[in-house]
């Protein structure tokens, strides 16, 4: 049975993206060994499914059809940066969320009951919610890198965020390329 590697994100807006871009250039400064995200793909992730059966689509579409009727769209912002686990042994690099954290916290949680409910199982971790714009490969250069990203603010660029979209990602020898395969419009606000 084919399978698809999969996860449900929303995008965020093209000025907000040129932030993440402006935020890796000073930070590629450090020349650290780390893999930047491509600014295309820069987006926030809700649920990793991994490799699913393409049958399993239907039950994910199903999913986000019930968590997009009980949330409305709202807007977010830009807020801080930093690094998971932390800037002692930086794994991932991320821009953190300022306005809408309630509103992405409540879709997240939707989401992994309407999931669960179709038998994918709860990520254990806590969401929290970020950006990915970079993964760090190894410790060389950490310390430039860990001293320039404590310098430096991202703008509270703003996305207006109305939909959840389930990408296709695609590993490649180029680096992994995300196509859209559904995407459910959220609630309008009353």
């Amino acid at each position: 049975m084919e399978k698809i590697r999969a996860f449900i994100a929303i995008d965020i807006s093209e000025k907000a993206r040129e932030e993440a871009a402006r935020i890796q250039g000073g930070l590629k400064d450090a020349d650290a060994d780390v893999k930047w995200v491509p600014v295309g793909n820069i987006h926030i992730t809700f649920s990793f499914l991994g490799d699913i059966t393409l049958r399993s689509v239907e039950d994910v579409k199903d999913a986000m059809e019930r968590t997009a009727l009980s949330i409305a769209g709202f807007e977010l912002s830009l807020d801080g940066l930093g690094a998971f686990p932390g800037w002692g042994r930086p794994r991932v690099i991320w821009i953190g969320i300022g306005k809408g954290v309630p509103e992405i916290e409540r879709l997240s949680l939707s989401l992994d009951r309407n999931l669960e409910k179709k038998g994918f199982s709860r990520d254990s971790a806590e969401f929290k919610p970020h950006i990915t714009i970079g993964r760090v490969r190894s410790g060389s250069g950490v310390g430039l890198l860990r001293e320039k990203a404590l310098g430096m603010i991202p703008r509270p660029e703003v996305s207006r965020i109305d939909r959840i979209t389930l990408y296709r990602s695609e590993l490649r020898q180029e680096g992994p390329v995300y196509t859209p395969i559904y995407e459910k419009s959220l609630a309008k606000k009353q």
